[in-house]
């Protein structure tokens, strides 16, 4: 259980990451 939180976590930093990095040159 523990795992799987951990990793959903991880994995929507990572799309915040990538949705940051996209909006950047927009902006």
């Amino acid at each position: 259980m523990l795992m799987g939180t951990h990793l959903t976590k991880r994995r929507a930093v990572d799309l915040c990451r990538v949705a940051t990095c996209l909006c950047r040159p927009v902006i």
